[in-house]
């Protein structure tokens, strides 16, 4: 027998008083209810019932039990249905009320056996009421007796199976989290915690990968900040895709199971696509909204998920959610430096990060990126280097415009008093321009908005796809003063 199955074992030494001590007071209180008034007394089965009662104490004091099979766990609790018939017949049969003691084996074997001395259990029960009614018969046990028999053998089934129930709910949440501990207790770095996560999830749902998913920093998309595996760790999934399970789990905060996948979003660090039959989408929970999406996929089919998973997954994105809102506080003060003071777009720190991040997306998923620039003209600082009251309530308004008009996926940057910077992930030029030239017209009336277009070439570093735009502004700025 395993050390685990062990641990289990209903009457080992340790903590057996602790689990005992209910069972026992009901046993004392059962014989100290004999003096109350009842039809009749036989003094004979009473001491027999105590004699019977105390040798069942003893034994399950004195035996040693991890060396006796696991089905000799049953045979204390059909000992005290001995008990119970003999108290029952020794104080007037079917009328007295010793029958509810029956219950107490039958919860006992709920509570620390397993589904098959359940059913013996119940059983027992069954042989115990209608024994004496075939035995001994009337007066003492009529035939009215088998609606007791049908009564009290429906309602033992149903509280033994509901008992286990919930103890085995309880069994696996404690897994769950031993499971969780096991994982992550020794981490203390924040990535270290994330990546045990992930194996944690892997391992439990025997799956063939895991990744944790989590909103950048603009709130754009989600993704990916640990994975098992390199053919997933480019994960990533715009939280504008509404149709996205990934998405729909997120936004929910409920798990989904996604079967039958037709176009897997796993995507390797080569930049191809992973293919998955099954996913598990679940959401982690956050004080107000989930905070991201822990999944698990499986390369084949899975009919069914493993009964311990849900518990371990809750448990897991749980821990989870206790890193990122670390995380989190952390990036909300590099927010708040990546952050434009006057119109609250992101500034040109957060632009010259989200700039190489969105070519190196478009490199892997092999599809367009355009830049846009919008220049308002030029805005005069203070000596101080602030700007007027009204150009700052221009911006704003400009700002708001701008941002009215685009997609959840563009990321719109205030780079410098008057010039803003558009990237258009998956727009090709041709749309781009028609996307700059509307919101050319959204340009407040006091400011001219002068525009230029970039459409990545495959080849370009960051910074020369961004000249190439820039290049063209000095020039149309350049006309301008000509004229």
């Amino acid at each position: 027998m395993s050390a685990r199955a062990e641990q289990l074992r209903p009457f080992r030494r340790e903590g057996l008083l602790r689990r005992t001590a209910p069972f026992l007071a009901a046993m004392v209180l059962s014989y100290a209810s004999i003096r109350l008034p009842a039809s009749e007394r036989n003094s004979g089965e009473i001491l027999a019932a105590a004699a019977v009662n105390v040798a069942l104490v003893l034994a399950v004091i004195a035996l040693p039990w991890h060396r006796l099979p696991s089905y000799a766990d049953v045979l204390p609790p059909l000992a005290y249905m001995i008990v119970v018939a003999l108290l029952r017949d020794a104080m007037g049969g079917a009328p007295s009320a010793y029958s509810t003691l029956l219950i107490l084996p039958v919860l006992w074997i709920a509570l620390h056996g397993t589904r098959a001395h359940l059913f013996v259990g119940v059983l027992g029960v069954a042989v115990l009421l209608t024994m004496p009614v075939l035995v001994i018969g009337k007066p003492d046990y009529p035939s009215e007796e088998w609606r007791r028999v049908l009564l009290w053998v429906t309602a033992s089934g149903i509280v033994g199976l509901a008992a286990q129930d919930l103890v085995e709910q309880v069994r696996q949440r404690a897994e769950a989290l031993h499971t969780v501990s096991a994982a992550v207790g020794r981490r203390t770095r924040e990535i270290e915690t994330r990546s045990a996560i992930c194996e944690a999830a892997k391992e439990n749902a025997r799956a063939s990968f895991a990744v944790l998913l989590e909103p950048d920093t603009n709130g754009r998309r989600l993704v990916t900040t640990a994975a098992t595996d390199e053919n997933v760790e480019e994960t990533e999934v715009f939280l504008s895709d509404s149709q996205s399970p990934a998405v729909r789990a997120y936004q929910s905060g409920r798990a989904h199971v996604q079967q039958g996948v037709e176009q897997s979003p796993f995507v390797s660090s080569t930049g191809t696509a992973t293919p998955a039959a099954s996913i598990l989408w679940h959401a982690i929970p956050g004080r107000d909204s989930p905070m991201g999406v822990l999944c698990v996929g499986w390369a084949d089919p899975v009919k069914r998920l493993p009964e311990t998973l849900p518990s371990v997954m809750e448990a897991l994105a749980a821990e989870a959610a206790g890193v990122i809102e670390r995380t989190t506080l952390l990036l909300r003060l590099e927010t708040v430096v990546k952050a434009d003071d006057v119109t609250g777009l992101p500034n040109e720190r957060a632009w010259e990060e989200e700039v190489p991040r969105e070519i190196s997306r478009a490199r892997r998923q092999q599809e367009p990126l355009s830049v846009v620039i919008l220049d308002l003209g030029e805005f005069e600082l203070s000596a101080d280097g602030e700007l007027a009251a009204g150009d700052k309530r221009v911006l704003r308004d400009a700002a708001g415009r701008f941002r009215g008009a685009l997609a959840p996926s563009d990321f719109l940057a205030h780079r410098g008093p008057g010039r803003f910077g558009l990237l258009l992930p998956n727009v090709g030029a041709d749309d781009a321009q028609g996307v700059a030239l509307r919101l050319q017209a959204l340009a407040p009336d006091a400011r001219s908005c002068t525009i230029a277009v970039a459409t990545w070439n495959g080849l370009e570093l960051p910074a020369q796809l961004v000249d190439r735009a820039e290049s063209q502004i000095e020039l149309d700025r350049a006309a301008t003063q000509r004229d």
